[in-house]
């Protein structure tokens, strides 16, 4: 893994530096309901094209009730698969509009139902509630695959940040027990391990030379960490302490070099590929946490990158050489296909988290 970590990778570059001033978020400051305020859309939802958009009541934890959106393509499912994603926002805030763009993006750019799984946020449903929550979906989703269009043995789940870090223990989980066969996941910027159990000997200096980092500072990991209150060594927290790692199924990987998450990311990526499993990854230099949420080329070019993951994690991906445009190229990377119309084509700040620009 050294390659991908080339020098220079947390010091914010030119892409970002033209629109700061415009992004206001920060975990670093703000109550979780002035954290809510922020990342709210502010107009609704456009009507869907080339999909069908479903909201719908689930199952939750110890008897609650989750909700689902559910995307479905025209025609049938790519190779009947199904993607399950999990939002992020820190365990505390997000829901299923925070992603929705992104989530009909994956659904058209792959002609795959998509299944996005809102949960009960801290900080006043705390750790467990949230990961249960979404524990209670996949199981919703293992049981329900034929009306969803899926086939049992082509389910994927993915997530950013927070929703990387439930997708990470989850997919652990369904190994683990043997209740839900998960082919393929998806971790976007995630946290793997509580900072207070960091194992010695693994570099997670990202925690210093991304301390004041944009959107997801140190102290606005510890923030989010206060709110959700976790157990730091249970493996719902933590799954890089995991001991067994094989088995696992194939991961697509995304990393933000000016993250204090980047450590979590390449340590978890080392298990992964210490124990055999198939990985791809897409390093994002000079940007930080969370910056596919913004309107930007680079998070265009996320996008683009994550959709071809996707095909290559539900075998649908054609002979193309990933030398000069897969998802396992790191920097510098010009767009090598033409997919749908990414997430930036509405008004920015439509998606723009926290940015104060007109649009």
């Amino acid at each position: 893994m050294g390659s991908y970590r080339e020098p220079g990778l947390h010091i914010l570059g030119p892409e970002w530096l033209e629109i700061a001033d415009h992004v206001t978020l920060s975990f670093g400051k703000g109550t979780p309901e002035e954290l809510r305020n922020q990342v709210k859309l502010p107009f609704e939802l456009p009507p869907p094209s080339g999909m069908t958009i479903t909201d719908k009541p689930v199952p939750g934890y110890d008897g609650g009730t989750n909700q689902v959106r559910i995307y479905k393509p025209e025609g049938p499912s790519t190779n009947g698969a199904v993607l399950i994603y999990v939002h992020g926002g820190g365990w505390t805030i997000g829901d299923l509009d925070t992603e929705d763009a992104f989530c009909r993006t994956v659904c058209t750019g792959n002609q795959i139902v998509v299944v996005s799984m809102d949960y009960r946020k801290a900080p006043e449903h705390p750790f467990p509630i949230g990961i249960e929550d979404v524990w209670a979906g996949v199981l919703w989703v293992q049981n329900n695959l034929e009306s969803l269009g899926g086939k049992p043995d082509n389910l994927i789940m993915g997530g950013l940040s927070a929703g990387g870090n439930i997708t990470a223990a989850l997919v652990q989980r369904a190994k683990s027990t043997g209740l839900v066969s998960i082919r393929g996941h998806i971790l976007r910027e995630p946290l793997v391990v509580h900072p207070a159990v960091q194992p010695a000997g693994v570099d997670f200096s990202s925690y210093v030379d991304s301390e004041d980092a944009p959107i997801l500072p140190a102290l606005g990991v510890h923030h989010c960490l206060e709110w959700y209150k976790p157990v730091p060594d249970d493996l719902r927290m933590s799954p890089l302490l995991a001991e067994d790692f094989s088995g696992l199924p194939p991961a697509y990987v995304q990393i933000a070099g000016v993250d204090p998450l980047r450590g979590d990311a390449f340590a978890y990526i080392d298990k992964l590929q210490a124990a055999g499993v198939p990985v791809r990854v897409s390093v994002y230099p000079r940007l930080p946490h969370a910056f596919q949420m913004v309107p930007l080329k680079s998070s265009q070019q996320s996008d683009k990158e994550l959709i071809y993951a996707v095909k290559w994690l539900i075998g649908s991906e054609q002979d193309e050489d990933t030398s000069t445009g897969g998802p396992d190229r790191l920097s510098g990377r010009e767009p090598w296909a033409d997919h749908q119309d990414m997430v930036n084509k509405w008004c920015g700040c439509a998606i723009a988290v926290g940015c104060g620009c007109s649009g």
